[in-house]
């Protein structure tokens, strides 16, 4: 599934870090999906309780903020200090959007007991992932 021009995000990290940041199952499989943005994107322990998924895509930086602007504002938190501009929104738990280098950078974390410790754990991959942006 590669996208010209766009890094394979299956390669940024190893599995391991990615399954111990994101406190999903040792041993959860992992693997290139389909992404529906034009982008490419990597799931971990995909269709299991506890998963997560790093996506990229070419943006504009016009384009990333016309897509925050569809989110209702009241529901959005900024995340200073992590790529150009990020945020999250208690509409997506567990979701975090970094803009960085003409890149979206999506990370979704989820876990089957705790919205908040999905969104810290989310968090925590993007800044590992923006360090090889």
């Amino acid at each position: 599934m590669a996208v010209p021009g766009i890094p394979d995000p299956c390669a940024l990290l190893s599995a391991d870090q990615v399954i111990q940041v994101a406190h999903i199952p040792a041993g959860a499989k992992s693997g290139a999906v389909a992404s529906s943005s034009g982008g490419r994107s990597c799931a971990y322990n995909s269709g299991h309780p506890s998963a997560a998924t790093i996506s990229l895509t070419a943006v504009t930086k016009a384009g990333f903020d016309a897509f925050r602007q569809t989110i209702p504002a009241g529901t959005i938190t900024d995340l200073p200090g992590l790529g150009q501009e990020a945020y999250r929104s208690s509409q997506t738990p567990g979701v975090v959007d970094v803009f960085k280098n003409g890149f979206d950078l999506n990370i979704s974390v989820i876990h089957a007991d705790s919205d908040a410790s999905a969104s810290a754990d989310a968090k925590a991959l993007a800044v590992l992932v923006v360090a090889k942006l």
